[in-house]
């Protein structure tokens, strides 16, 4: 009973008065504040799904223009998941094992990134020829699998680079970890 008591005394003078009023003040203005920040959060909420499906669309156009990576940029490169799916479909180790016997000649020398460059430039220079020249049905079947994926010959040999390095470096007796090692065979 004080505590009523005491609050009906400090509402009869001008303060009390005060207070309360002040209070019903704080009140309404919070849920107006509560109002407009739901309404501005709305605002957030659409200008986020609209920067989301841009960010789809300038996905797809890069896409579209680049076409996907078949390999990613790690120490050492791999083939992506789609990199992986080419190869099975261009039958890219069957390609490398009739090829490694001769680089390997020409890689025993070789450290590990030199190996990875070399049969870069091996598959992209004389391999496509080769394949052109001396196995017409196999650079048919690859230029035909370049077509129906919309991407350049040049991310198959890239693919067959990639195959082909492995398989050097597996010739050379190290693993995918020493390999990143860098260091001479």
């Amino acid at each position: 009973m004080t505590t009523i008591s005491t609050l009906w005394r400090a509402l009869e003078s001008n303060y009390g008065l005060l207070v309360l009023a002040g209070m019903f003040y704080l009140g309404w203005k919070m849920s107006t504040w509560k109002g407009s920040i739901e309404n501005r959060l709305s605002g957030v909420e659409s200008l986020a799904e609209r920067y989301a499906k841009k960010t789809d669309e300038i996905y797809t156009i890069i896409v579209g223009r680049f076409g996907r990576s078949v390999d990613q940029a790690t120490s050492p490169v791999t083939l992506t998941e789609y990199g992986a799916e080419l190869s099975g479909k261009i039958n890219a180790r069957k390609t490398v094992d009739a090829y490694a016997d001769a680089l390997y000649q020409e890689a025993k020398d070789m450290n590990a990134y030199e190996v990875q460059e070399h049969c870069f430039l091996f598959c992209k220079n004389r391999l496509l020829d080769d394949l052109e020249k001396n196995d017409r049905a196999y650079f048919d079947k690859i230029s035909d699998i370049a077509f129906q994926e919309g991407i350049e010959m040049e991310k198959l040999m890239r693919v067959l680079g990639i195959e082909l390095r492995d398989r050097i470096i597996q010739m050379k007796g190290k693993s995918h970890a020493e390999v990143d090692a860098h260091s001479p065979a």
